[in-house]
Parts: structure tokens; C-alpha cells; sequence
């Protein structure tokens, strides 16, 4: 596929699973109450969004949230804007969920304890290839290693805190994100799930408060 020009990662057909043999209900998006938001990055501005996803949207918005460099590469029309994955500014929107007053946040993370990225220029150059068009797009994605270890300092905080509750796997995940392993891939779900039990009484209490 990177050969021939074409997607590695096939988001087009998952999101089309949503839509037909998985259907969303995406009409009750539209209901009253805290909603669904997505985060994703305007390729114009290189700034982070987090919007509000509708049943006239959420397709669309699902794309854009995984529009990857490299292995999907394309950018993706939302509205009146243009859009790829969110995480570069924000790769967990915490700062948004705060700002919104909420009474309880849950964060949930692949990632353990501890972990932070580092600058890899090599990485940075593939990912920037593929929005040769867009400078604060390439920009943002240049910056995604600080923007990421400053984004788990900060929850790292608040969980101190307890203004919020985080859930996130005890070691590194053996799939990664282009895993095509069945057994990698079951085996991090697993520990995604050892994670959600270990702390099942606590997130009750938390919900419940």
C-alpha cells in the first residue's frame, strides 16, 4: 500500500462498519445533555478542536479523529473545516473536559504510568510528508512529543488531586498502532480490561458520588 500510494490503514471501511453491519445510532447525538466531543487538528491553523459531534457529522468527525499521517495521510472535510487527528495539540483533551465544569472526568490511557515520548526527527519528517500543503499542520505535528509528556504531566497532577480518576494498563500494550497481530492485538484488550477491573469499585464510587 505505501508503494502503490494508498492508505495504509483502511479508515474508510472501519467507519463504514458504523454505518451499516454496526450501526450508531447517531439521532440520539443530537439529544440534549453533555454530548459526544471529538478531538481532532485544523490543518489550516495547526490548532487543536474538540467538536461536538451530531448525526450529520459524526461520520465524518470519526475520519477525521483517525486520520494518522502516513498510514491514512489524506485530510478530511468537516463542516467548514479541515481536519485530521487530534493528537497532536491534544492528545487527551483534559484541558477541554476541565474547562467544561464537569463533576467527574474519567481518563482512560493506553499507555502506563510514567511513560513520555521523546523527539524523533525521523518520525516527525514521515509524518510531516503527508501534508506537504499545510505548514501549521506540519508544525503542530513537530511539537506532538512536548504537547503529549506536558498533557500527562497535567493529569498526573489532577489525579492527585482526585479531581479526576485515571485508568490505564499496568505495561506497555504488545499490539502497536499498526499491530496486525490477532494475538497482540487480544492480548492488549485484555489488559485494557485487567485495567477497568482492578479499579471497578473505585470508578462506582467515583460515578456514584
Amino acid at each position: 500500500n505505501v508503494v502503490a500510494k494508498r492508505p495504509v490503514m483502511k479508515i474508510d471501511e472501519l467507519v463504514a462498519v458504523f454505518r451499516g453491519e454496526i450501526q450508531l445510532d447517531a439521532a440520539r447525538l443530537d439529544d440534549e445533555g453533555p454530548g459526544l466531543h471529538i478531538a481532532v487538528t485544523d490543518v489550516e491553523s495547526g490548532a487543536n478542536r474538540v467538536l461536538r459531534a451530531t448525526r450529520d457529522n459524526v461520520f465524518a468527525l470519526l475520519t477525521a479523529a483517525m486520520a494518522i499521517p502516513v498510514a491514512y495521510g489524506k485530510v478530511v472535510p468537516v463542516e467548514r473545516g479541515l481536519y485530521i487527528d487530534g493528537g497532536f495539540g491534544a492528545p487527551v483533551a483534559i484541558r477541554e473536559a476541565l474547562a467544561m465544569g464537569l463533576e467527574r472526568v474519567i481518563v482512560i490511557l493506553t499507555k502506563p504510568r510514567g511513560h513520555r515520548r521523546k523527539q524523533n526527527a525521523l518520525s516527525e519528517w514521515l509524518q510531516c510528508s503527508s501534508y506537504a500543503a499545510y505548514p501549521r499542520a506540519r508544525a503542530a505535528i513537530r511539537a506532538k512529543w512536548k504537547n503529549y509528556n506536558e498533557t500527562m504531566d497535567l493529569i498526573d497532577a489532577h489525579e492527585q488531586t482526585g479531581q479526576l480518576i485515571v485508568v490505564r494498563p499496568e505495561a506497555e500494550l504488545p499490539a502497536s498502532r499498526l499491530s496486525r497481530s490477532k494475538a497482540r492485538i487480544l492480548a492488549s484488550i485484555e489488559l485494557g480490561r485487567a485495567a477497568v477491573r482492578s479499579r471497578a469499585r473505585e470508578l462506582l464510587s467515583y460515578t456514584e458520588r
